[in-house]
């Protein structure tokens, strides 16, 4: 899953380490903006908000697998594999999760693999469940937790390609293969030598029914360009997620109440203009994590204490990058 971050949030986490150890494919070296045509690619300065100096190409999941070493290097219990179905509630406050059960057929019955759910119960509850979380959405709709805006969404398809032709610069384009009245772009990073990271990304608000971004982006690797690069090479995994990008005005009036808090893609804490919101995700998560510290110091859990994460939000970089 390729990515561009920016290392700021890494810093913070590990300061006695050097960016060359952080779990990174290497800087962006070179970029370019450019303009499809169905034949050309034309291209135009990158605007301020795209450009990528001191930020770095890397592999998503190779990066959250580094974490999760560090993580449990500090005696962190990481449980996957276990869908939480709902928030446990008690007097107003959030006092943990109940899990799904698992092991059913398709009729509901139990199988011989059969786990019943189970409740965990915590200090404070924090929602990380990335875009349209259902026990966010959950809790903004029991809360009455507003927005200016509503939050609209984006879905990118991407694949991962190793190739004959190697990719020095990061790439993004817009135009060509999107409709005109369809919001998005391509891009295309260099993860290696002879591996790249392709995909593009569509505003989900279009009208036009039967769109599709899976064929889009294969109409897209038609493209002269992306051609060049892509002939004689092998694709090697493919994916899709969705992406908030309703930016300043459609954050959460509020991302904590009692024993409950809401980070990174849950909050649409994500700048659409420079394509950013790992930095943010993480950041978030360090403010949340440091409200928590104070929390359990005085045994408050209450929603008034877990308010200071509202306030370090608004007083960070994040907010001011969104405004």
């Amino acid at each position: 899953s390729g990515a561009i971050i920016n290392p700021v949030a890494f810093h913070q986490l590990f300061p006695n380490l050097k960016v060359e150890e952080f779990p990174f494919c290497g800087p962006v070296k070179e970029e370019e903006v450019l303009f499809l045509t169905k034949k050309k690619a034309i291209r135009i300065p990158p605007p301020t908000s795209m450009k990528n100096h001191g930020n770095f190409v890397a592999s998503l999941c190779e990066v959250t697998k580094w974490l999760a070493k560090k993580t449990e290097e500090l005696g962190v219990n990481i449980v996957t594999g276990f869908p939480v179905k709902g928030l446990l509630v008690e007097n107003g406050q959030v006092i943990g999760v109940r899990t799904a059960d698992s092991g059913r057929n398709r009729e509901g019955k139990t199988l011989e693999n059969y786990q019943p759910s189970t409740d965990i119960v915590a200090k404070v509850v924090v929602l990380g469940e990335g875009s349209r979380g259902l026990l966010t959405q959950a809790y903004l709709k029991w809360q009455n937790i507003k927005s200016t805006n509503p939050q609209i969404y984006a879905q990118g398809v991407k694949e991962i390609w190793q190739t004959k032709t190697p990719l020095k610069a990061v790439v993004h384009t817009m135009g060509w293969p999107l409709p005109t009245d369809v919001f998005g772009g391509s891009f295309m990073y260099p993860m290696s030598e002879n591996l790249l990271a392709l995909g593009l990304v569509v505003g989900l608000d279009y009208d036009e029914v039967n769109l599709d971004p899976h064929y889009l982006l294969q109409e897209m690797k038609t493209h002269p360009f992306f051609k060049s690069y892509l002939e004689g090479g092998e694709m090697l995994e493919w994916g899709a997620k969705t992406i908030p990008e309703g930016g300043y005005y459609s954050l959460p009036e509020k991302l904590s109440g009692a024993g409950a808090m809401i980070i990174g893609d849950s909050a649409g804490l994500v700048d659409v203009p420079s394509l950013k919101g790992i930095q943010y995700a993480m950041t978030s998560g360090i403010l949340a994590a440091q409200t928590i510290f104070e929390a359990l110091k005085r045994n408050d859990f209450s929603a008034e204490t877990l308010s200071l994460y509202d306030k370090s939000v608004r007083d960070s970089f994040i907010i001011k990058d969104l405004w």
